[in-house]
């Protein structure tokens, strides 16, 4: 089914509906604030992390109808070999790991992710500060 009539936040929120999440604790955990889905917030895109971070824990949800509004919402499970996909909870998970193994892989990206553009900001300070160094 595609359902290009709504816009991708709208899909979000129904990826939340489905899944008998309130939007509230959903927009958390995709790192978003309900606020971003209301008014004429609703309008505006939607950042790349949210989108990743939907996929990772809800690998049900078809990718291409959640950007592009095409297709059905949830990925047809007759597609994928026995076990690549495996429901546990009210979220499915792929590839056998358990929700707190994604959970800690997705915490290890994100701190590396941090750290990197931690780094990155010292060795900017640095630079600056051998610049005005030499400045006086």
């Amino acid at each position: 089914m595609t359902d290009k009539s709504t816009n991708i936040k709208e899909r979000v929120l129904e990826v939340a509906k489905y899944h008998g999440v309130s939007y509230v604790p959903f927009c958390k955990e995709i790192g978003l604030t309900y606020g971003n889905f209301t008014g004429k917030s609703k309008l505006t895109p939607i950042n790349s992390n949210a989108l990743k971070d939907i996929l990772l824990n809800y690998p049900d949800v078809n990718p291409r109808w959640l950007i592009l509004g095409e297709g059905n919402m949830l990925i047809d499970e007759n597609e994928f070999p026995s076990g690549e996909l495996k429901s546990e909870g009210k979220h499915t998970l792929k590839g056998g790991l358990s929700k707190e193994e994604e959970n800690y892989k997705e915490l290890y990206e994100t701190t590396k992710i941090k750290l990197d553009a931690q780094k990155e900001v010292v060795e900017s300070l640095k630079e600056l500060i051998v610049s005005l160094k030499s400045k006086n």
